[in-house]
């Protein structure tokens, strides 16, 4: 019959099984019977097995936040008016993703930039083909200040694209006024026009920028259009449009020589219907109004 296995009777004894190890108290104070300690010997062991089982498990976990090759994955992002956002209302966003390489399946996720309780992960189910596009719109609603959104492409659990979009999100009390114009920077002094000393911050936007949500046009304070085609203005914009201006937002169409084009999606909107165009020399009934 072989000895009983030696046993130390002070300090820790470590139990080793592979790469696992686990450190076991040894009672100082009598040896228990032969039998006894077999048996804690092959609990032990047993437990340390279990342990080296799940162990690949947990260290396989922190993959999720490893970058991997885009395989001819591409983003463009567009957030805001023109980067332009207002603190506590819904940030608009339109994401375009182009594949070039093989098909993909994954998600779409959209970080702010808070930490803690306030932060807020969006995410939405993508599939895209070999050789296609897709355009995304969405929206997301901070719980405080932030200054820049991150967007993401994952699979399988790996972040597969990163891109950072900085946003300028104004006070509440400032005036936001999107500009759809031909020749936006015409327009650049609009920024200085006096109003009750609040501050505008001009958002130079083209047409697709419009959201198909009202409640996501809330950071627009005032929507000028001059010399650019609205009549590609989707159903779902239009309407958006319609709920806007009912909860308040201010619509501005010029005249001029492109007036034709600057009011041919926004007829039902404006308070008559133009027909022709006519030279005037005096405004005051304009300011009166």
């Amino acid at each position: 019959m072989l000895p009983p296995p030696s046993i130390p009777q002070s300090g820790l004894n470590r139990a080793r099984l592979g790469k696992c190890s686990i450190n076991v108290p040894i009672n100082r104070m009598r040896k228990p019977p032969f039998h006894h300690r077999l048996t804690l010997w092959t609990g032990v062991l047993l437990i340390v097995a279990l342990l080296c089982a799940l162990a690949p498990q947990a260290l396989a976990a922190p993959a999720a936040q490893t970058d991997v090759p885009a395989n001819g994955l591409s983003l463009e992002v567009r957030a805001g008016f023109d980067g332009v956002c207002k603190d506590n209302t819904w940030i608009p966003l339109r994401v375009v993703v182009e594949n070039t390489g093989p098909a993909f399946a994954g998600e779409l996720l959209v970080l702010t930039s808070q930490t803690g309780a306030n932060a807020a992960v969006y995410a939405i189910p993508l599939q895209l083909a070999s050789t296609a596009r897709k355009e995304i719109q969405l929206a997301v609603h901070p719980a405080g200040y932030i200054s820049e959104l991150e967007v993401r492409l994952r699979a399988e659990q790996l972040i597969v694209l990163t891109q950072k979009v900085p946003v300028r999100c104004q006070a509440e009390d400032q005036i936001v006024m999107g500009v759809l114009a031909g020749s936006p920077s015409a327009l650049n002094a609009l920024a200085d026009y006096p109003s009750s000393g609040r501050q505008a911050t001009l958002a130079r936007m083209q047409l697709a920028d419009l959201p198909e949500q009202a409640a996501y046009l809330d950071a627009l304070d005032v929507l000028l259009v001059s010399d650019l085609d609205t009549g590609g203005l989707s159903p779902a914009q239009f309407t958006a449009l319609q709920g806007w201006l009912a909860s308040g937002g201010q619509l501005l169409v010029t005249g001029g020589a492109g007036w034709q084009k600057s009011a041919a999606g926004l007829l039902e909107l404006l308070p008559f219907v133009p027909t022709a165009l006519s030279e005037i020399s005096d405004l005051s009934s304009l300011v009166d109004f």
